[in-house]
């Protein structure tokens, strides 16, 4: 008697295909959630964005070889080609802009002059002034983050000629000695009487920038995530080494080190800083025919405003060269210190950006600081200009 067969399960057929099946769920799941993902990318780009991925402000004509970055043009600081931020006629008129009455008045300098935007910024709050006064003046706002006195060369020298200038006002604050010395100074490049004739770009930091240039040629959004975090998060930290961020540790230590051999640990660093504000000076007076068109302006860290007239706090370096030069060009200066210590009081602190290692004012500090600085214009700046 032959052995019977066993019938075939119903469920044998169904356990071979069970593999298959759950690597194609599996697959769908993982398309959908891509497909999920690609959504909320777009979708938070056009709310927020919470996580930029179209990084508008991101192209190739931000790193520079003359003046180490460059400003770009954006809705909040709409510079022009010069590196000038163009005031729409809604917040200067054109009548005011266009008036052949009007004081040229440049500023420059860093962040602290650039400001936020609209309201929170010096120059304007201190056209708004003028304005007040009935005293005609355009305002030209050439600020921009890490700029220091040895790209103020370089600066000065394309912008002057554009501008004509009346008279100009440079904020330098605690960190550009910093800087000049630590940041720039092995990217300054001289001429044979060693002139300053370009700064430029930082290795780092043109890195940095063609990272975020590349991760924007993905059409897919969620490629650009993973290419930003890529670069952000590996890429950049490992081609740095970690080296602008020691930079950025040295900068913000110079402002705030209160050692006792503060003057001998930094003075080849105050030398350095002292020669470009030198040269500075010579191309501003150059431009405007005389220092007593040329003011210069120093703040306080809120450390600073620990410290009373008579016991400053130990670190006062920036303070002491800015002072030094323009007394020896003749310029006009100001220590803002003082003043805006009665100006913000005991709570101080609330006027700047919380956890900022550089201590930058914030909206509310801005329009302080520019009070300040108004009520410090030479009084032959704040009369009626002579036809």
């Amino acid at each position: 008697m032959s052995a019977s067969v066993p019938p075939a399960s119903p469920y044998s057929s169904r356990q071979r295909k069970k593999p298959v099946h759950v690597l194609w769920k599996l697959l769908f799941s993982i398309l959908f959630g891509l497909l999920l993902l690609e959504i909320g990318l777009r979708l938070q780009q056009k709310l927020g964005p919470w996580f930029d991925l179209n990084m508008a402000e991101i192209h190739p004509g931000i790193v520079s070889e003359e003046l180490n970055h460059r400003p770009e043009h954006l809705a909040t600081w709409p510079y022009d080609e010069n590196g000038i931020i163009q005031y729409s006629f809604d917040r200067i008129p054109k009548s005011a802009q266009d008036d052949r009455r009007a004081w040229r008045m440049l500023f420059m300098g860093d962040s602290f002059m650039q400001g936020y935007g609209k309201e929170a910024e010096i120059p304007w709050q201190i056209w708004s002034r003028y304005r007040d006064a009935g005293i005609p003046m355009i305002p030209f706002n050439a600020g921009y983050y890490s700029y220091s006195p040895s790209i103020f060369v370089v600066q000065a020298r394309k912008i002057l000629p554009v501008v004509k200038p009346d008279m100009v006002v440079v904020v330098i604050d605690n960190t550009d000695m910093g800087d000049d010395a630590f940041r720039y100074r092995n990217l300054v490049e001289r001429d044979e009487q060693g002139k300053i004739v370009r700064v430029r770009s930082t290795p780092g930091y043109a890195f940095f920038i063609q990272g975020f240039l590349d991760a924007k040629q993905h059409w897919l959004y969620t490629c650009r995530l993973v290419h930003k975090l890529y670069h952000t998060r590996f890429a950049y930290p490992k081609m740095d080494a970690g080296k602008t961020n020691r930079i950025s540790d040295q900068v913000c230590e110079s402002i705030s080190d209160q050692s006792e051999n503060v003057n001998e640990k930094y003075r080849d660093a105050v030398l350095l800083f002292e020669n470009n504000l030198r040269e500075l000076a010579d191309v501003l007076i150059q431009q405007v025919g005389t220092g007593q068109r040329v003011l210069w302006v120093c703040h306080p860290n809120p450390f600073h405003l620990q410290g009373t007239k008579e016991k400053p706090t130990p670190n006062q370096l920036v303070f002491h060269a800015v002072e030094k030069i323009a007394r020896e060009k003749n310029l006009h200066y100001y220590n803002a210190t003082d003043d805006l210590r009665k100006a913000l009081g005991n709570n101080y602190e609330q006027y700047y950006l919380k956890g900022d290692p550089v201590y930058h004012f914030n909206q509310q500090g801005v329009p302080l600081y520019a009070q300040q600085i108004f009520e410090h214009l030479p009084a032959d700046w704040k009369v009626q200009k002579k036809e």
